[in-house]
């Protein structure tokens, strides 16, 4: 006990000591540096708490949030030498991997091995020489990085105390490391606030705007130690980039079209400062070779200038750099600073003008916001925003889109016009365009269709219906274009810059209604499913009910299910609403399902089969007998199958991925079912024939045991061999059931003949009622007739009161039968009713199988049953109790 207590004080006060030299630290290096030192030593303590060694491995990451991405650090590798380089990598968090599901918890993560995880991310491509199993994650708080701490062994790399002493390191770690950083900022803000003091000064003798500008862009030159100082000017009209001054000077003039740098136009037009420390690594900013190229340029560092009020984009300052660059929080604050001088020193004219337009924006969007946000109504909300729209930006139409998930087609959920409306929907994106509209910021146009390959999967629908020009915008920026706001005109148009940002915020707002209202529509359909699902399961034991249930729930107007034992040619169909109107379906005849060339096709698929209904053979009609069938969606049931599940509908539908889902699992839930309770009914059928065997022995053994014991020693020499291999013989198993004609007076002549002494004991009176079936034959195993008759018989008989009656009816029932009904006064115990119901949902879970009569009666009705008739057992209205036998006539 005191060495543990040792052991856990020597923990901390190494956790002190550890945060003592962060405390002192002065620069970040030297703070990532500690933490792994810290960290290493906290996992080998770890390690030899549980009496084990071997090798850890640390990784600490910061997070650049607008980026998305992780920067490695520091940290700590088994084989520094050659794997130490790895600690300095960089690579994005992607969405859903494990990165993006720890930066925002607050507690760590164990995985327990670590090669097993789904979602690594880039990990798994830039880090794969880094072999750890058992991994601990754990999140720097406010979600400014991430440690990564590995052990060679399976399971978690920390234990309970030695995670609470990390989250408390990397918490003063991270507060360190803010301090510095505010330390930092505060030095190079005075060090910016004396450059621009300078740079004004300076430019205060100057009289011309270009002549500013140029000095602006020496200086920052200067200050910045840049290869290459330009600013460039931006022609909306022209849709280019005009060189205006450089430093050092370049003496031949330059035009930069929009399309070379686009990725840094989108950046700059929303007045983010745009730093890109290598050119090889800049894949979130489009920009084209050809401009690093034109400049011999591997860095750069760009500040949009930006009018003042209007934010509208003047131009922008840009320093390059030949080789890879750190740019400095100086770099940036200093020509940050230039662009905003240049920006304020542009024409007063244009700033007054901007202001106004300003004023009036701002009013639009304050007005947007109440018509969304006040009404209940959405569509109204949508109406109202539209006028507003339309008096800032007149046009022929504007419309909001929202993308169908099935189809991938935009369909039209509002749209305002002046003369006639847009008929939807539209098709699905290209590539290039889904992206484009995926970025923060972008907003697509197409002036004129002449010109421009945008939105071409639009080209011909919109071209057929007037339109010339179209602006497009995402209304949820960063996210998949699903909901887009639309303005198009039936002449070229170009729409400014600050068009497109007034549309973009705009649409926005209007993305939230729609947004909202359409995750309301999903969340409500998911639980629709989910309950259709829940109550199928409930119902697989009643076909007719579950599809019922599927057509009902689903809206389908017609749901069948087709089912046959293994290993059948034929089988049997159960539909919703077989009689429909259009969707018709064949419930009274066997379906040849060998022979049937849907389900054949059905059945030979892995995934639901989809089919027109103007493809179906004539044997498939022969069911599916509806003149309306059009779409058919079709699952097999069970692998072998055993079934086949078919969904019907009059018109051209597409099936949602989640509802197919559903029906593929209530289809495998139920082919689970049929498996079963074919396999239930076999060995049923199996045991009711083994017992009926025993029983038919019990009979034969006790008339023989009379027969022999009737024999006088004179006999016995004689008849004991024929009565020994009369017992062998029936000692051999004999499952099969004889079908021939039996004489049916004859039959209850045997019958009766095997009771008269029970008869006679207990003073029954008994007849017999032919009414005219003297000579009708029976169909079927002569023997067990007969038994089974007696067996009817005795069990009347014994119930019977002293003197009772004891009749047996003959009468011809439905074609091709005859009823031998047998009634008595006896008492019936309702219970064995019960037992003795026709199709009892399990007989033989009942327990009519344990006691005398019941199992006599059920083997009796198992019997006759085997040869094509059938026995009803009920107390009639008169208090007599009724044996019914219904027996085939021999042809």
């Amino acid at each position: 006990m005191k060495a543990a207590v040792i052991n856990e004080e020597s923990k901390l006060t190494a956790l002190v000591q550890a945060v003592e030299q962060l405390r002192l630290a002065t620069v970040p290096e030297q703070l990532w540096s500690q933490a792994a030192a810290y960290l290493e030593q906290e996992l080998q303590t770890t390690l030899a708490s549980n009496g084990r060694t071997g090798e850890v491995w640390v990784w600490l990451a910061s997070f650049d949030a607008p980026r998305q991405t992780l920067v490695g650090r520091d940290g700590v590798v088994p084989n520094a030498k050659e794997d130490g380089a790895l600690l300095r990598q960089r690579f994005g968090v992607t969405a859903g991997d494990v990165w993006q599901r720890i930066l925002p918890q607050e507690t760590p993560l164990d995985i327990p091995d670590w090669s097993k995880e789904a979602r690594p991310g880039e990990w798994a491509n830039k880090m794969k020489r880094l072999r750890p199993v058992g991994v601990t994650l754990c999140p720097l708080p406010g979600g400014g990085g991430v440690a990564f701490l590995g052990v060679s062994e399976w399971g978690a790399a920390l234990r309970p105390d030695g995670k609470l002493r990390v989250r408390l390191f990397l918490a003063e770690l991270v507060q360190r490391l803010q301090i510095l950083e505010t330390q930092k900022q505060q030095q190079q803000t005075r060090q910016g606030g004396e450059f621009l003091t300078q740079v004004m000064l300076k430019c205060r003798p100057q009289s011309g705007y270009e002549e500013r500008l140029t000095l602006m862009a020496e200086q920052v030159h200067q200050a910045v130690g840049a290869d290459q100082t330009l600013v460039y000017a931006y022609d909306e009209r022209a849709n280019h980039f005009i060189l205006k001054t450089s430093a050092p000077r370049l003496r031949r003039e330059e035009v930069v079209p929009l399309a070379m740098i686009q990725g840094l136009y989108q950046n700059l037009m929303m007045g983010e400062l745009v730093v890109i420390g290598d050119a090889s690594q800049a894949q979130r900013i489009a920009i084209s070779a050809q401009f690093w190229q034109q400049y011999n340029a591997q860095a750069l560092l760009a500040a949009a200038v930006l009018a003042p009020e209007s934010k509208q984009l003047l131009g922008f300052y840009a320093c390059l750099s030949r080789q890879p660059r750190s740019w400095e929080a100086f770099d940036k604050s200093a020509l940050q600073g230039v662009a905003q001088l240049a920006a304020l020193l542009s024409p007063l004219a244009e700033v007054t003008q901007t202001l106004a337009r300003l004023e009036t924006e701002q009013k639009v969007y304050l007005g947007v916001a109440q018509a969304i946000y006040s009404g209940s109504d959405w569509h109204q909300a949508l109406k109202t925003a539209g006028t507003i729209l339309d008096q800032q930006l007149p046009g022929e139409r504007w419309l909001l889109l929202h993308q169908n998930p099935d189809s991938r087609h935009y369909e039209i959920v509002h749209q305002s016009y002046k003369k006639r409306p847009l008929v939807g929907p539209l098709a699905g994106l290209h590539e290039l365009d889904h992206d484009l509209l995926r970025q923060s910021g972008m907003v697509v146009t197409v002036p004129n269709w002449q010109t421009e390959l945008k939105l071409m999967t639009w080209r011909q629908t919109l071209q057929n219906q007037g339109v010339q020009a179209v602006l497009a915008t995402n209304a949820v920026p960063e996210h998949n274009p699903q909901i887009l706001l639309v303005l198009t005109q039936n002449e070229p148009h170009y729409w400014s810059p600050r068009d497109c940002q007034f549309v973009q915020a705009i649409a926005r707002q209007l993305g939230v209604v729609v947004r909202q209202w359409y995750l309301q529509q999903s969340y409500e359909s998911q639980t629709r499913l989910y309950t259709t699902l829940v109550r199928g399961l409930e119902l697989l034991d009643h076909p007719l009910a579950l599809v019922q249930h599927l057509a009902t729930a689903l809206a389908i107007p017609q749901v069948a299910v087709v089912t046959w034992p293994e290993g059948a040619d034929t089988g049997q169909a159960v539909a919703a609403n077989p009689n429909h109107e259009a969707l018709s379906v064949q419930v009274n005849a066997p379906i040849p399902v060998a022979h049937d060339p849907f389900v054949q096709r059905v059945i030979a698929q892995a995934e639901p089969w989809l089919q027109s209904g103007v493809e179906l053979e004539i044997s498939t009609r022969r069911w599916l007998t509806g003149e309306g069938i059009d779409q058919i969606l079709a699952l097999p049931i069970g692998e072998p199958a055993q079934g086949v599940l078919v969904l019907l509908d009059t018109a051209q539908q597409t099936w949602p991925p989640p509802l197919i889902t559903m029906v593929q699992v209530l289809a495998k839930a139920l082919a689970r079912g049929l498996v079963l309770a074919q396999r239930v009914q076999n060995r049923e059928q199996g045991y009711l024939q083994l017992v009926s065997q025993n029983w038919r022995r019990q009979w034969l053994w006790q008339e023989w045991a009379t027969a022999v014991g009737q024999l006088t020693p004179a006999q016995f020499p004689e008849q004991w061999p024929e009565q020994q291999r009369q017992a062998v013989t029936w000692l051999t198993p004999d499952l099969t059931l004889q079908s021939q004609p039996v004489s049916l007076s004859s039959l209850l002549r045997r019958s009766s003949a095997r009771m008269n002494d029970l008869i006679n004991q207990n003073k029954v009176w008994f007849r017999v009622h032919q009414s005219g079936l003297e000579k009708a034959q029976i169909l079927g195993d002569g023997e067990r007739l007969e038994l089974i008759l007696a067996e009817l018989l005795r069990f009347a008989c014994q119930r019977s009161p002293q003197e009772g009656r004891v009749d047996i009816w003959c009468q011809p029932a439905q074609t091709g039968l005859v009823e031998v009904a047998i009634t008595d006064y006896g008492a019936i115990l309702l219970s064995l009713l019960d037992q003795l119901r026709p199709n009892h949902p399990d007989p033989v879970g009942s327990g009519v199988l344990n006691y005398s009569p019941g199992r006599e009666l059920f083997l009796c009705r198992f019997q006759v049953q085997q040869m094509g008739g059938d026995i009803f057992y009920e107390k009639l209205t008169d208090n007599r109790f009724s044996s019914r036998l219904w027996l085939p006539l021999a042809p």
